[in-house]
């Protein structure tokens, strides 16, 4: 057997093959040594066939080289962070050359405010009555009447019944006209003395007691008048609408003093169904389908104003009233409330609802209307003075 040996390649020791053959393998480094003469040399590359080494020498060498480089590269990196620390910061305040931009802060959207409406001619302020034919109550309240006294007068149109009232709707008491005839319209004067259109006379009466004072005259020459409305001036004078829609004025003895015959002043047939006299003595009546005819105090035709609101609503006069200003309150039969107009005719302003079928208004323009349908008078006050 050759003697101990070592492999050309790795050094390590080695034993001769002890079959005699001259050739071997490094277990070690896989090198295949030959025999040359009494020396052993390295033959190259692996042999084929030759077994593969069992050594865990190299998976050995492998991780001890992995765990040395790590170990490097954790060094590096300690040295490097430990420099860091070690340096001073410096810290540098640089001005922005951009002014931040501020936004507000969101807010919810407002709802837009609706405008308060300017306020109306006039609104109501009171009223009395319910349905029934007790004090207080009413069946068919369609006329209405002030005296100078403080009282008002309500008249219903089937049953001559006259309730007195003061002016804050408080019943003072009552009375009948006696009188089986339709009540057409109501009057009074400032001493208390009331009038009432029962068609087709006029009938006087004390106020506050309902003593009768007799008729007004009805006998117009050789005709016989037929009163559809009757008006009461500031100063006591009567007027009345007659048959033919003639203008008749009367006396303090209630006896006919003049006659305006409308037709003839007119030039066309009209059919009066209201009138007012101003204080300064022009006479206003109202056609139903014609509009509002305007005299003067001497009886002469002065014009014709077709009463028509800001919105081209025509009005079809149902009551007519006058104001201490001159101002004319014309109830519209269509239920259109009360429209007020200027002395021309000028429409001015519509307040109220419902259809008034009389008006009447103090000497401090308190106004009161009588509305049947509802049982109920209303007082309203102005507001556009």
């Amino acid at each position: 057997m050759l003697e101990a040996l070592k492999c050309p390649a790795c050094a390590a020791s080695l034993e001769a093959p002890k079959d005699g053959k001259p050739i071997l393998r490094c277990p070690y480094c896989n090198t295949s040594i030959i025999q040359e003469g009494s020396s052993w040399v390295a033959a190259g590359p692996s042999m084929p066939g030759s077994p593969r080494p069992t050594s865990k020498l190299p998976l050995v060498l492998g991780l001890a080289i992995v765990g040395f480089a790590a170990g490097i590269v954790f060094i590096v990196r300690a040295s490097i962070h430990s420099a860091r620390e070690s340096v001073p910061r410096v810290i540098v305040n640089i001005p922005s050359l951009v002014k931040p931009t501020t936004f507000p802060a969101a807010t919810q959207p407002s709802r837009p405010v609706k405008p308060t409406p300017p306020p109306s001619f006039a609104k109501e302020v009171h009223s009395f009555g319910v349905e029934g034919v007790g004090p207080g109550r009413f069946q068919d309240a369609s006329c209405i009447a002030l005296d100078g006294l403080g009282h008002l007068y309500v008249g219903e149109s089937s049953g001559g019944r006259i309730q007195v009232f003061d002016l804050d709707g408080k019943y003072l008491t009552g009375w009948n006209t006696g009188s089986v005839k339709h009540l057409l319209a109501l009057a009074a004067d400032r001493k208390g003395v009331v009038y009432a259109n029962c068609a087709p006379s006029i009938l006087r009466f004390d106020g506050m007691t309902g003593k009768p004072l007799g008729p007004l005259d009805d006998m117009n020459t050789d005709i016989e008048e037929f009163y559809r409305d009757v008006f009461c001036t500031v100063d006591g004078t009567l007027f009345a609408i007659g048959g033919n829609s003639h203008i008749i004025q009367f006396d303090a003895d209630g006896k006919i003093k003049s006659t305006i015959r409308a037709d003839d002043k007119v030039g066309e047939a009209v059919r009066f169904e209201r009138l007012l006299v101003q204080p300064t003595g022009e006479i206003f009546c109202v056609d139903h389908d014609r509009g509002l005819f305007q005299f003067a105090a001497d009886g002469r035709y002065i014009n014709r104003v077709r009463l028509t609101q800001s919105r081209g609503h025509v009005v079809s006069p149902r009551a007519l009233a006058t104001d201490s200003k001159g101002r004319l309150y014309v109830a519209d039969e269509n239920g259109g409330g009360i429209a007020v107009f200027d002395a021309q005719g000028g429409y001015i302003d519509t307040f109220g609802k419902d259809s008034a079928a009389a008006i009447a208004i103090s000497d401090d323009n308190r106004i009161f209307a009588a509305f049947p349908g509802r049982h109920v008078v209303r007082e309203f006050a102005v507001e556009k003075k």
